[in-house]
C-alpha cells in the first residue's frame, strides 16, 4: 500500500466520524425541543 492509498483510507475515516458526530448533534438539538 503506498502513501496515497493509505491518506484517502485515513480521510474516509475522518469523514464518516465527522458526518456521524453531526448527525448525532442534530439528533441532540431536536431532542432538546
Amino acid at each position: 500500500m503506498d502513501n496515497n492509498h493509505i491518506r484517502s483510507i485515513q480521510r474516509e475515516k475522518q469523514e464518516t466520524r465527522h458526518s456521524a458526530a453531526v448527525r448525532l448533534g442534530c439528533f441532540k438539538i431536536k431532542s432538546q425541543r
